[in-house]
């Protein structure tokens, strides 16, 4: 009988070292996903960031294109007039 609850308090002193290790594992799986998820909200932030930053250039960029687009229209306008209109020589008014 002796034989017999030693062999069981040796099987759940085993389970209890198996437990505590089991145990830190979890600790250390808990504490590495908490430090992924803090990554990923500062990756998440950063990406904002670089979001607000790429739209506020596609706005300037946009901007520009229409300047652009308005100083091309007007310079054909005026190369229009001058080969159609062309300034007489001589003429000091």
């Amino acid at each position: 009988m002796t034989d017999r609850l030693d062999r069981i308090e040796s099987i759940l002193v085993d389970l209890a070292e198996k437990t505590q290790k089991t145990e830190a594992i979890a600790n250390s799986n808990a504490r590495s996903i908490e430090a992924m998820a803090q990554q990923m909200a500062m990756d998440r932030e950063e990406r904002n960031a670089v979001l607000e930053v790429i739209a506020k250039q596609q706005k300037q960029l946009d901007r520009h294109q229409r300047i652009l687009k308005g100083l091309q229209t007007e310079n054909r306008r005026i190369l229009d007039l001058l080969i159609n209109n062309p300034p007489e020589l001589g003429d000091d008014e």
